[in-house]
């Protein structure tokens, strides 16, 4: 399974396209779930944030603070860097996507103990990390990127 996401071609619906690549539209949809979520740069981040576990405060709070922009900020960085011109037509929309998943998926997974849970920065809640991370499933999975349509060229008559 490649690791971004196939544009549909332009004017072609969702089942035509699940069935010129022998997939049904159901498989498409959990396989676009799990191609937006930057999995690489999120272990990475629990990877360096749990080294400051034991860090004292307020050096603490910083270091999980700088490693999350950091990390944020590198996510479409890295699309790019591992994409290929077969990639074009999807890149944009998931870099986008997948900058949105970034933070839901640091804030769910860090829990009480990772930044969000920090005195300086008391916003973690287990209800609402469930109620991100089904959502967002939810709504990533809908999300298509199209081909660009092929530019048309006018004719012009007696030129």
């Amino acid at each position: 399974m490649s690791r971004f996401v196939h544009a549909l071609p332009a004017g072609q619906t969702r089942a035509a396209a699940a069935a010129a690549n022998g997939s049904t539209t159901v498989q498409d949809y959990l396989e676009r779930i799990a191609k937006y979520v930057p999995a690489e740069i999120i272990a990475t981040y629990v990877a360096v944030t749990s080294g400051f576990a034991n860090t004292d405060e307020p050096l603490k709070y910083w270091c999980l603070l700088v490693s999350f922009l950091i990390c944020w900020i590198f996510t479409p960085i890295y699309l790019q860097l591992m994409s290929s011109p077969a990639d074009k037509d999807a890149l944009r929309t998931q870099q986008i996507v997948s900058a949105i998943a970034f933070p839901i998926w640091a804030y769910s997974i860090s829990g009480d103990s990772g930044l969000f849970g920090d005195p300086k920065l008391p916003i973690y809640h287990a209800e609402i990390s469930t109620a991100l991370i089904l959502l967002f499933s939810l709504i990533s999975g809908a999300i298509i990127p199209r081909k660009a349509a092929p530019a048309v060229v006018p004719v012009h008559a007696g030129s």
